[in-house]
């Protein structure tokens, strides 16, 4: 049973476009369908624009979907419901990229703790005197830390603070947008090492949202790919980063020096965009070198090529 599925996601944007005030959409996402299971870590990859944040925002509600639906818990979520909000709230969390942006610099942390706590349980004061010092020592702070403001921090740490934020009222999932890639190369390691660590201990399932593939291919169960707001590849990560099929995953590997020499293959796959995104077939169609008429006229479905493992493109139907 997965702990949490998204179904035909969508998300819309209207985009005045000229003086006419004609309307046009903005496709942040389309279509969108993933699961997730107790206890693992889904990996979303894709280059700058291609609307992962967008669909981190809605499974975690800050935005609300043009279409489709979240099932958590295989209780569908109500979008409009109050009490599905507050359920969704404390259930999914959100590590952001840049941790100082996301804490407050006129507020001492353990008051931003205690505030989480204050609104989401019935915790007395002591209990949550008690609650906040737990989980700084979790993430590698001392108690004291919570009598001071983020400026005093270094990045590393102000990550800690934001990772105590996000489990502190113990959820079942966290949504990790870029988190290491605001922070020195040195500390990065400490970090991924403490999220898995609390992946461990606490059963947290994880959605990952990266650039980096060696991290990715480190840490995740499932890798899912995205291009211009769609799924292009979603499956295994072994099947993945063994053998990468979707043109656009391919030339992922090829741009990036670690798997460039694993793959010496795809160098000549990594072509660069001769014009705008096809509007009506495939998305990666304007860079694509296997690219056929039918793939400019015609959006190719993400299908079943193998147990657990879909890609949309022609040459795989």
């Amino acid at each position: 049973m997965a702990l949490l599925r998204v179904e035909n996601l969508s998300k819309y944007y209207p985009v005045s476009n000229g003086i006419f005030g004609r309307t046009n959409m903005n496709k942040a996402n389309q279509n969108i369908s993933l699961k997730l299971d107790a206890g693992k870590t889904l990996a979303i990859v894709g280059e700058s624009g291609s609307g992962k944040t967008t669909l981190a925002r809605q499974i975690i509600g800050i935005e609300k979907p043009t279409k489709g639906s979240i099932w958590l818990d295989e209780h569908k979520i109500n979008f409009d419901n109050r009490r599905d909000r507050k359920k969704r709230f404390k259930k999914i969390r959100m590590i952001f990229q840049n941790p100082y942006d996301s804490l407050n610099p006129q507020v001492r942390v353990g008051h931003s703790l205690e505030q989480t706590l204050i609104i989401n349980t019935k915790l007395s004061g002591k209990q949550r005197r008690k609650k906040i010092e737990e989980t700084l020592l979790k993430v590698g702070l001392q108690q004291e830390h919570q009598y001071r403001y983020p400026h005093m921090f270094s990045g590393g740490q102000r990550q800690r603070i934001a990772i105590a934020r996000a489990i502190i009222l113990e959820p079942s999932i966290i949504i990790a947008d870029e988190p290491l890639s605001a922070l020195d190369v040195s500390i990065q390691a400490q970090i991924l090492n403490l999220l898995q660590s609390l992946q461990e201990d606490m059963g947290i399932s994880f959605i990952f949202i990266s650039h980096d593939l060696n991290v990715v291919e480190h840490i995740s169960d499932t890798v899912m790919i995205m291009y211009h707001g769609q799924v292009v590849e979603y499956g295994n990560v072994s099947q993945i980063f063994d053998e990468p099929l979707h043109p656009y995953t391919q030339a992922l590997f090829a741009s990036t020096p670690l798997y460039r020499s694993r793959f010496p293959q795809f160098l000549s796959q990594s072509v660069v965009a001769r014009s705008s995104t096809s509007l009506s077939g495939c998305v990666f169609a304007n860079r694509c070198q296997y690219c056929e008429h039918k793939c400019r006229s015609n959006r190719p479905a993400l299908v079943n090529a193998d147990q657990d493992y879909q890609i949309a493109c022609f040459r795989f139907e």
